[in-house]
């Protein structure tokens, strides 16, 4: 495992996450989640027309969120994540299908970093056998 520190030092934001490798929009991952039968399609149904008629645009990012480094100090951090919660709260309980959109909504952007949560600072590889 890599020096953590030297991660940190390379993602400077106040809120940072890491880019997903596959998709770029929520509305493209309520879909894929849907078909993986990993969420009621009702609940993804009212969450997408919900986001789409209070004007959240398609591609607007997507984080793989199985890292995040956030400077608990910046107020921002504070109102994102109280938002993130409600959302999560009231709809699909699939963080990716919803922070985006708050990130939208309060005017803010994180920094989507392309380092994939399996690198050498988050997963120790072994050979096996």
């Amino acid at each position: 495992v890599g020096d953590l520190n030297e991660f940190c030092s390379e993602v400077p934001n106040w809120f940072s996450i890491s880019k997903h490798p596959h998709r770029n929009c929520i509305y493209d991952e309520i879909k894929a989640v849907v078909k993986l039968k990993g969420i009621d399609l009702n609940d993804a149904f009212d969450q997408h027309r919900r986001y789409d008629i209070d004007g959240f645009p398609k591609n607007f990012g997507l984080g793989e969120n199985g890292v995040m480094l956030r400077d608990l100090s910046d107020k921002k951090v504070h109102d994102i994540c109280d938002m993130w919660w409600d959302e999560y709260s009231k709809g699909i309980k699939r963080d990716q299908c919803s922070l985006m959109y708050c990130f939208w909504k309060l005017g803010y952007m994180p920094d989507l970093f392309s380092q994939s949560i399996f690198n050498k600072y988050f997963v120790c590889h072994r050979k096996h056998g």
